[in-house]
């Protein structure tokens, strides 16, 4: 059954920022998602430049006009008619817009609430309810550190799956081998054992959002140690899991201090055996595709 929080949730100071994102992408119905909304609810002063939007509709024409909007008040659409399914077979299109340091990641759904994967990313506030709904009891999942699936595993693309996981066990630091945890990473191992698609697109984000859990985990040294315990990158991209293991046990400081992917791909890449350095330099740098990435962008060896 679906919880909905309290309208009072939504300070006037919340309801001015949902209706100015709305001016951006010209009144239409959204829900502002991902960790912002939580962010802002735990901390009032919290200053995001960075927005996740889910659009109701997903024709050419509610497409047309955000990104007409969007322009008109001077954002750059940096990558546009991305698309990508969750759970199997629901589509979604995508689109990055950036005026200087602010952000918007802006997706266009038939569903919008079927935003999130697990429990701790699934809540939102609508426009032009002005509410937040929390239908999985995110705050509680945050709360007590529990990150669960809200649909099941098996209705998941695995690439996707596993960013999620890792990044949400990463900036809300719960660890990755925590006991509740172990059925999903003992899933994820089984999927990547048989599942191929290496060249895709929901392939090269999962190394990015791999590279950027290492980068902002409150303790990289430790995130870096249960994530080779974890085994997930050796079925995913097993030259990496090798630098990694070979970065904590000889040259584990130079984790504290890195400041950007480029940073942390650099000081892997000297840890990679020279037997392996080909395959990971070639996966290493698809990333440089991921053109509405500024850190994804630069890394080219």
């Amino acid at each position: 059954m679906e919880q909905k929080v309290d309208n009072y949730l939504l300070s006037n100071h919340d309801r001015k920022l949902m209706f100015s994102l709305s001016k951006l992408i010209g009144g239409s119905k959204f829900v502002l998602y991902g960790s912002t909304p939580i962010s802002l609810i735990f901390g009032k002063n919290y200053i995001a430049n960075d927005y996740d939007l889910a659009i109701l509709g997903k024709t050419k024409e509610d497409i047309s006009k955000v990104k007409y909007f969007l322009k008109k008040n001077r954002f750059k659409i940096t990558k546009s008619n991305r698309k990508y399914y969750i759970y199997k077979n629901i589509e979604v299109i995508s689109l990055y817009a950036q005026r200087k340091n602010f952000l918007l990641d802006v997706c266009f759904m038939d569903e919008v609430n079927l935003v999130g994967q697990f429990n701790v990313e699934s809540l939102y506030w609508r426009y032009p309810e002005m509410d937040c709904i929390d239908k999985y009891n995110a705050l509680e999942g945050l709360k007590n550190k529990k990150i669960i699936p809200i649909r099941g595993l098996n209705n998941e693309n695995i690439f996707l799956l596993i960013s999620r996981f890792v990044y949400l066990c990463s900036k809300y630091k719960i660890s990755l081998m925590d006991k509740e945890n172990q059925r999903i990473i003992k899933f994820i191992n089984q999927k990547l054992r048989k599942e191929s698609g290496r060249e895709t697109d929901q392939y090269v984000s999962c190394l990015s959002s791999i590279l950027k859990s290492i980068l902002i985990a409150k303790d990289n040294i430790l995130f870096v140690e249960e994530l080779i315990n974890s085994k997930i990158v050796k079925f995913l991209f097993e030259e990496l899991h090798y630098s990694l293991i070979v970065t904590k046990e000889k040259n584990q400081f130079e984790l504290l201090k890195i400041k950007n992917k480029r940073d942390l791909v650099d000081i892997l890449e000297k840890n990679v055996h020279t037997d392996n350095k080909k395959e990971f330099l070639k996966k290493i740098n698809m990333l440089s595709k991921r053109k509405w990435d500024n850190q994804d962008k630069i890394i080219k060896k």
